[in-house]
């Protein structure tokens, strides 16, 4: 198969450095999912995607409560199925001076508890990328590793070609 569409690069670093969330079933599964991911994760922070809260039992996003025991020594962002949310943990908040005081972007939330504190819940690419701004770039290494690594997994599958048509935001152009 040829895919004449194809965002293989941003595929291929999610594929290989991210978490997709898409079967987790509650909270507890979230966090076995996350810690087994992160055994064999050496990225500085814990990215995951395709979180949905109707997939839950809990029937609501996790918030810092759920992240932190997750997680305390890495920052963790979970992107929404629909990228108009997200969430993170205390260390992800603190990396991005997210306090009580901080205001809402324009276009964008910070969800908080009844005390005025953020709760880890972000809305809107607005407030997500106070956070996702944060995030370390790729190496030019881990882009390589990223593209071999998914181009495998492609090519089990049937497709031998792919027309990338790019989307990372930070492409590389060397």
């Amino acid at each position: 198969l040829i895919d004449s569409h194809n965002h293989f690069t941003l595929t291929a670093l999610k594929m290989r450095y991210e978490i997709d969330l898409s079967k987790v079933k509650n909270f507890e599964d979230l966090k076995k999912v996350i810690s087994e991911f992160d055994k064999r994760n050496e990225r500085p922070w814990i990215l995951g995607y395709n979180l949905n809260e109707y997939n839950l039992e809990e029937k609501r996003l996790p918030t810092v409560n759920e992240l932190d025991k997750i997680s305390s020594e890495k920052p963790i962002l979970i992107i929404h199925s629909s990228a108009h949310y997200a969430v993170c943990n205390s260390l992800a908040l603190e990396i991005s001076g997210i306090t009580k005081d901080t205001k809402d972007p324009p276009g964008g939330k910070i969800g908080r508890f009844e005390d005025g504190e953020p709760n880890g819940i972000l809305y809107e690419p607005a407030a997500i990328n106070l956070v996702r701004r944060n995030v370390p770039e790729y190496t030019l290494e881990e882009y390589e590793e990223a593209l071999h690594y998914t181009s495998l997994l492609y090519k089990k599958v049937g497709i031998t070609t792919v027309k990338d048509i790019g989307g990372t935001g930070k492409d590389v152009n060397e």
